[in-house]
């Protein structure tokens, strides 16, 4: 039995053996597909991986310049970029699979940074194409190795959202424009931003450097009129706000620049724009690539002393297109002298409001003076000149300011107008006076002709020759000239004759002269719709007038100290000797037109611009204004005193009162 038992047993172990080997064979293929599975399941390195591999450590390059770029890539930085998700490729478009241009010369930093900042444009191509009319652009294109490309403002692989950096940090304009960004700071925009909005409402927010100057298409805004529209951008109403109070407002927004004003602690000066005036109204320089302006401003002022009225003409012919200084226009404007002072602006509260400031001789504005050109990029580039410049009619024909921007020449023609007007009378004082005795003479030989007849003397008939309204417009016309004179001075010489605020001889030049003109039509529709514009009509007979003149000249000269009677009778239809006619002629009908006419173009220089531009610029009427003025001083002092040569001082005067004229002895 035990032998059976054995038997058994071998049977059963070879059946085992097999079972064994197929069991491991099984295992060994689970294990190889499980192990497989697994591998297959741990990620391979992508493109970005590969690149910040190495890039995540400190790797260098050395420039043909021999500086070292160096190539690391913050991981963090990366991370946290408005770019992480786009792949390196996507930027770094030269890297195409296992092309790596690690091996590709680089110049310089600068040109790496220049070849780099293009690649902006693939996603960017809107805000690219705004910076490459930027001024930023035009400087990198001519040179400058300070001007920003993309990366200078943005960074490279730490590009954020620009609402990271809020506006208040200046960020990134200020790493470059640090001393503006620091006066912008404490200004009222910048006080705003950092201490809560105290300017306007809730809703609106003060300007940050982007809000003027634009993000990407940064452009200055020295030259022209884009301050100008910058601010208006915000503050609409301000024409309104400087009507309540400014006059001619409108113009002053033209010539005085906001900051000029609103930067009470800033330096001003006149800074005279040279325009292609009469050809396209461009400015001198902006579409001159090779700055020849330029180069012609700095060589014309021979002497280093500032440009002259000579020395101004002759850059004129040389910048004109057509060769004629004609051509060419200064366009005066009130300016603070540096970019830093334009972003030092204050509360309104403190701005200037002090006309005496400006309209007076000697203003510190108006002794700085340069002539500025505008260069192809949009800056600015001024000239020191001659103060004398703001004084000349034909340099500067836009550019006035009453009281402060005087002609010399004017100045003297007033004093002989004043001499001549004083001196008719007391020569002709001084005359009588030596005439006086004989005069007694011929009066007492008359009074005995008189006693030796013995008839009663019949007293002559008065004639009626001023109806009450030609007594009514004299007198209104009388006063409002006398104001109009002392107003006008004023103006004129602040520095030296005062009698009210400048503010308040505007507003009352101003209402006389209305007064004044509406007491002319007055005036002239009484003549004309009535038979005594006879008085005025001119005499056609030209013999019997001059004769007339003569003899009326030969009394007035000699007769009257004689005790003569004038050649002259007066009549209600003829009440004007040949003298009185043609001189009222003159200033009646001519004077005083053309003095309404230039003084409302100075009342309101943007409304009547077309015709100022017509008669030569401001300057020219103005000239022709005050040379008015000066005549109508002269006339004034000569028409009192003959008022004052009746038979008595006060007979003249008595008659423009009572409207009779009292007989001759």
């Amino acid at each position: 039995m035990v032998p059976g038992r054995n038997g058994r047993s071998k049977g059963s172990a070879s059946r085992t053996i097999p079972a064994l080997v197929v069991l491991f064979v099984v295992t060994m293929l689970l294990t190889t597909t499980a192990m497989a599975a697994t591998a297959s399941e741990k990620p391979a390195l992508t493109g970005d991986a590969k690149c910040l591999k190495c890039h995540s450590k400190n790797p260098k390059k050395t420039l043909e310049d021999g500086e070292i770029l160096s190539l690391h890539v913050e991981l963090t930085e990366l991370a946290n970029s408005v770019h992480n998700g786009i792949a390196c490729t996507d930027c770094h478009t030269a890297i195409v699979g296992k092309k790596h241009p690690a091996r590709k010369p680089i110049g310089s930093k600068r040109e790496f940074s220049l070849a780099q900042s293009q690649n902006c444009r693939g996603c960017h191509a809107g805000k690219f194409d705004q910076y490459e009319g930027s001024i930023h652009a035009s400087l990198v294109n001519a040179g400058n190795t300070s001007a920003p490309t993309c990366t200078d403002c943005h960074g490279a692989h730490a590009v954020q959202s620009m609402e990271t950096d809020g506006p208040e940090t200046g960020l990134p304009c200020k790493g470059c424009h640090e001393d503006i960004y620091a006066a912008y700071a404490q200004s009222v925009h910048g006080k705003a931003r950092t201490e809560g909005n105290v300017i306007r409402a809730s809703n609106v927010h003060a300007p940050a450097c982007a809000d003027c100057h634009q993000a990407h298409e940064v452009k200055a805004v020295a030259a022209g009129d884009r301050l100008k529209t910058v601010c208006l951008g915000c503050h609409e109403g301000v024409l309104l706000a400087h009507d309540q109070w400014l006059p001619n407002a409108a113009l002053h927004l033209d010539v005085v620049s906001c900051a000029a004003c609103h930067a009470p602690l800033a330096e001003r000066g006149i800074d005279l724009e040279l325009y292609h005036e009469q050809t396209t109204g461009v400015p001198a320089g902006q579409t001159d690539k090779t700055q020849a302006t330029g180069k012609r401003m700095s060589t014309t002022d021979v002497n280093s002393d500032g440009l002259d009225a000579q020395e101004l003409s002759k850059l004129a012919r040389k910048s004109s297109q057509t060769g004629r200084a004609e051509d060419m226009a200064l366009r005066g404007r009130m300016k603070v002298r540096s970019g830093v002072e334009a972003h030092q602006l204050a509360i309104k509260s403190s701005a200037v409001r002090n006309c005496d400031s400006c309209h007076q001789e000697g203003s510190a504005a108006f002794e700085n003076v340069t002539v500025s050109i505008s260069r192809p990029d949009g800056r600015t580039e001024r000239y020191p000149a001659d103060s004398d410049l703001l004084g000349s009619v034909g340099s500067v024909s836009d550019f006035y300011a009453i009281g402060g921007t005087r002609i010399k020449l004017l100045d003297g023609l007033l004093i002989l107008g004043l001499i001549g007007g004083l001196a008719i009378p007391i020569v002709h004082l001084a005359a009588g006076k030596l005439l006086r005795k004989r005069n007694e003479r011929i009066e007492r030989v008359r009074a005995q002709s008189s006693q030796s007849i013995q008839t009663e003397p019949s007293e002559p008939d008065k004639v009626y020759i001023n109806p009450l309204p030609v007594r009514v417009w004299h007198w209104i016309n009388a006063l409002g000239f006398v104001l109009l004179v002392l107003t006008g001075v004023q103006l004129r010489y602040l520095d030296l004759f005062q009698l009210m605020t400048f503010e308040m001889a505007v507003k009352l030049h101003n209402w006389v002269g209305f007064t004044v003109i509406g007491n002319y039509f007055i005036w002239l529709g009484f003549y004309l719709f009535s038979d005594r514009i006879s008085n005025y009509q001119p005499v056609l007979d030209a013999q019997s007038f001059f004769r007339n003149f003569f003899l009326q000249m030969r009394y007035y000269s000699y007769g009257i100290f004689k005790g003569e009677h004038s050649p002259h009778h007066v009549q209600p239809y003829d009440k004007f000797n040949p003298m009185q006619r043609m001189t009222y002629q003159l200033v009646m009908m001519v004077a005083v037109p053309i003095q309404f006419v230039t003084g409302l173009m100075l009342w309101n220089v943007k409304g009547f611009h077309g015709w100022i531009e017509m008669m030569g610029g401001i300057r020219v009427v103005d000239t022709i204004h005050v040379l008015l003025f000066i005549f109508f001083v002269s006339f004034i002092l000569v028409h009192a005193y003959m008022g004052a040569l009746g038979q008595k001082r006060s007979t003249h005067f008595k008659e423009m009162l009572t409207g009779y004229e009292e007989p001759e002895d």
